[in-house]
C-alpha cells in the first residue's frame, strides 16, 4: 500500500503564494467564494478555514487578509470563505455556512496541495462565534443542512479552533451593549438571533459550563486575563482558543501551538514561546 507523504509543517519557513478564488456553494440567490492562500511547496501542508468577523451582518473574505498571508507563509493553506449575513440571514445561517465551508475544504483540500486530516479553523470576533458553534455541534441538523453531494460521508468536525476576541457568550454581549447605549451593538445582535431564545440557544459558553460538547480548560483571551480552551470539538479532535489583540500576536501565538497540534510530540520536551 502506498504511504500517503507526511504532513510537513515548520513555522520558523517563509514560502511564497498562490492566490486563488473559487466558488465553494451556490443557491438560487446567490454564489458564495473563498478565498485560498496556498504556500508554494511540496506539502502536503496542513488546512485551515478562516471566518471574518463583522457583527454577524458585515465584512468580507477579505477582512483578515494580512493574518491569512502571514499563516499561509508560514505554511498552512488558508480558505477564507463569503457566507450570509444578517440581518437577511439571521441565525443559524452564518453557521450552516460555516459547516458546509468545513466539509468542503476537507473534500478538495488536495487540490491544494493540503492534508484535509489536519484541518481546524480560526475565527474573529463574531465569526469565531460561529466557528466555535459549528465545530461544537458538528452534527447539528439545522448547521448540516446543506448536503455536500459530492462527498455526503464527511463531517464539520475540526482538530482545534484559533478564536480572536471571539464572541463566546452573546447574552453578556446584549447586555453590554444595553447598559452602554451601544445602539449599533444592540442592532447588529437583534437582527441576527431575533429572540432572546436564540440568543441563550446560539451560546458556545453554554455548551462548554453543562458539558454539552466537549470540556473547559484555561487558556488566554484578548484582554491578557484567563480564559476557556474548548476540547473535545465535536466527536474528536482538539478545539483550542486564542484570543490575541493584534494579527501579528495570533501569528505568533498559533506557530507556537501548531506543532503540538500537528507534529508527534517529543518525549520530555515541550514547545517555547
Amino acid at each position: 500500500m502506498v504511504q500517503s507523504p507526511a504532513l510537513s509543517y515548520d513555522p520558523k519557513q517563509i514560502f511564497g503564494l498562490d492566490v486563488t478564488e473559487v466558488e465553494y456553494r451556490r443557491d438560487q440567490d446567490a454564489s458564495w467564494v473563498a478565498r485560498v492562500y496556498q504556500p508554494q511547496g511540496t506539502g502536503p501542508f496542513p488546512v485551515m478555514l478562516d471566518v471574518h468577523g463583522g457583527r454577524w451582518s458585515r465584512g468580507t473574505r477579505t477582512n483578515s487578509e494580512v493574518m491569512d498571508r502571514a499563516l499561509a507563509e508560514s505554511g498552512i493553506v488558508v480558505a477564507a470563505i463569503e457566507f450570509r449575513l444578517a440581518p437577511d440571514h439571521p441565525y443559524p445561517a452564518q453557521v450552516a455556512d460555516i459547516n458546509y465551508g468545513t466539509r468542503w475544504l476537507k473534500a478538495h483540500a488536495k487540490d491544494y496541495n493540503a492534508d484535509p486530516g489536519s484541518i481546524g479553523a480560526i475565527g474573529s470576533s463574531s465569526g469565531g462565534h460561529g466557528v466555535f458553534l459549528s465545530a461544537m455541534r458538528p452534527h447539528d441538523p439545522r448547521y448540516a443542512a446543506f448536503p455536500l453531494d459530492e462527498a455526503p460521508e464527511l463531517d464539520a468536525t475540526l482538530n482545534f479552533i484559533v478564536a480572536c476576541w471571539p464572541v463566546v457568550d452573546p447574552h453578556a454581549r446584549i447586555q453590554y451593549a444595553h447598559d452602554t447605549n451601544n445602539d449599533g451593538l444592540i442592532t447588529a445582535t437583534e437582527a441576527y438571533f431575533t429572540s432572546s431564545d436564540g440568543v441563550t440557544e446560539g451560546q458556545p459558553s453554554h455548551d462548554s459550563a453543562t458539558g454539552r460538547n466537549g470540556r473547559a480548560a484555561s487558556g488566554h483571551n484578548h484582554s491578557g486575563h484567563r480564559g476557556r480552551q474548548y476540547s473535545g470539538a465535536g466527536d474528536k479532535g482538539v478545539c483550542r482558543g486564542l484570543s490575541p489583540l493584534r494579527w501579528r500576536d495570533t501569528v505568533r501565538d498559533f506557530r507556537w501551538y501548531a506543532p503540538r497540534i500537528w507534529l508527534p510530540p517529543r518525549a520530555g520536551n515541550r514547545p517555547r514561546r
